[in-house]
């Protein structure tokens, strides 16, 4: 079913990885399912829009070779189960930017996405 946020976005992150590098990748969102992805990953997932809010659930899975953390090496997806940003209610503008928070499920790692929404179907 066809949401107000369907539409290609730019997704800026920090906290994903270890060192804890700023990321960037695009993310297309349509009727309730994310999917994207950077040069080293790809993004699977869905969110809620809760009128105020959005909540997504988002694994990362690597398309690369295993990478190696500090700790160990990971090779199985990360699980980001709650990514969360305030939102205007309504109809969103079509260069919608949303600054969402979250956490890895493994590493409790502090996390920040930035989404920017450059294009809307529907």
């Amino acid at each position: 079913m066809p949401t107000r946020f369907d539409g290609f976005y730019i997704a800026r992150y920090e906290g994903l990885d270890a060192d804890a590098t700023p990321g960037y990748g695009v993310m297309f969102l349509k009727d309730g399912k994310i999917y994207g992805g950077d040069n080293l990953s790809c993004f699977l997932g869905e969110f809620e829009d809760n009128g105020k809010t959005v909540v997504a659930r988002v694994k990362v899975f690597l398309i690369a070779s295993p990478y190696q953390s500090i700790t160990d090496v990971d090779d199985k997806p990360w699980d980001l189960p709650d990514i969360h940003g305030d939102v205007p209610q309504g109809v969103l503008p079509t260069n919608l930017v949303v600054e969402m928070f979250g956490h890895r499920q493994d590493t409790h790692q502090d996390m920040r996405v930035e989404l920017q929404r450059i294009a809307v179907w529907g």
